[in-house]
């Protein structure tokens, strides 16, 4: 078994067939996660989830994706963009692997401009506080080959 990111990628041997979800691995997702099948002996998954997760914060910081380059470095964060850990980051490299890692792009705060109304779509965790609280525009966190954020606001919806 390989771990990649958030996708589990299993090769089949001898084409026994085996129910990857009793696997203790997929009791750390919640019931409505998703995932993928190929039919060429792959098992690929996909991560789901809806605004029911993404907009309760105390579920969604406990939630975190990790993408990894394969030369020691990675992108990490919670789903909703809220870096809790000292190694969360959108770029983290290893000058020399395994040791010397640093963050060289810890996060982006973005921000939405529509018909002159600002909406704050970054969340960030100060003491005593959480500000500003873009994971309520968050309506669905989506990871398959890539991260995909589905934000909405004024009705209008955005993926990034």
């Amino acid at each position: 078994m390989r771990h990649w990111g958030c996708w589990i990628v299993v090769f089949l041997k001898k084409k026994k067939i085996w129910d990857f979800r009793q696997l203790s691995f997929f009791n750390r997702f919640p019931s409505n996660t998703r995932f993928v099948y190929l039919t060429f002996g792959l098992m690929l998954m996909k991560i789901s989830l809806d605004q029911n997760i993404t907009q309760n914060f105390s579920e969604a910081i406990r939630r975190e994706w990790i993408e990894t380059n394969g030369l020691g470095g990675w992108s990490s964060s919670t789903i909703i963009g809220a870096n809790t850990r000292r190694y969360h980051g959108l770029l983290v490299v290893a000058n020399r692997p395994p040791v010397d890692r640093m963050v060289l792009l810890s996060k982006l705060d973005e921000t939405v401009e529509i018909n002159g109304r600002r909406y704050e779509m970054s969340t960030n965790i100060y003491p005593g506080a959480i500000h500003p609280e873009g994971y309520r525009y968050l309506q669905e966190f989506s990871k398959t080959l890539k991260l995909i954020l589905t934000m909405q606001a004024s009705g209008l919806f955005q993926r990034f």
